[in-house]
């Protein structure tokens, strides 16, 4: 089941509180030689440092901000990615 819950503004003006911020979901990671990455090729096998069974980075400018698991759309067209962990701000 996929919905999306309204969010508390924390207190935000509302001209901040409207502005769009890209995320990103993080699969994992992976370190390379220049000369690896210049020889990748259409069906090269990249390892990464991360378990599948670990749940995946939500990454607002490329810093972790939630952590969660891929799940289909209710309608089966997409997937979508359900928070299991929030990540706490630093002061």
């Amino acid at each position: 089941m996929t919905e999306t819950l309204p969010v508390e503004n924390q207190g935000l003006p509302p001209a901040l509180a409207d502005l769009k911020i890209e995320l990103s979901v993080r699969v994992g990671t992976s370190e390379l030689s220049l000369d690896d990455v210049t020889r990748l090729t259409q069906g090269s096998i990249i390892t990464l440092r991360e378990s599948a069974e670990r749940p995946l980075d939500l990454c607002a400018n490329g810093r972790v901000i939630a952590r969660g698991q891929l799940e289909e759309t209710d309608d089966g067209e997409g997937i979508a990615l359900r928070i299991t962990e929030t990540c706490s701000r630093r002061g």
